[in-house]
């Protein structure tokens, strides 16, 4: 059975360009504009990895995430963003942000994260990080 991701952005430049990466991937994926529209998602589907931008209109994902801890603690989150000053606050146990990513990000490396988290082979020729 495929993994599920949530890619949670803004840009819909940016939503299909990560969509078409993972599901190239090998994941099944799944897209929402805002965190008001990723937790709505989530009412209703369950999904393996959340993959989220921090400023959005709505629901930012900053304010999205102690939400999606209240969803699931264990739910892995990746975030790509282009506030570094952010990292510091967001990475760690207590939120379950396993990643964190400035934009412009390298879709190896963040392919290479969600397969470290969700347990699949790294591509050949990326290393662990």
């Amino acid at each position: 059975m495929k993994k599920r991701i949530l890619v949670v952005d803004d840009e819909s430049a940016i939503r299909f360009l990560y969509e078409e990466e993972l599901k190239d991937a090998g994941y099944k994926v799944f897209t929402a504009a805002n965190g008001t529209e990723a937790l709505k998602f989530l009412d209703e589907n369950k999904v393996d990895l959340v993959v989220t931008d921090l400023k959005m209109p709505e629901t930012s994902g900053l304010a999205m995430i102690p939400y999606l801890h209240k969803y699931n603690p264990k739910l892995p989150i990746l975030v790509v963003t282009a506030f570094p000053q952010y990292e510091g606050l967001l990475v760690g146990e207590e939120n379950s942000v396993k990643g964190f990513f400035v934009k412009p990000v390298k879709m190896e490396d963040l392919k290479a994260r969600i397969a470290q988290i969700l347990g699949r082979n790294l591509p050949e020729g990326i290393l662990e990080v």
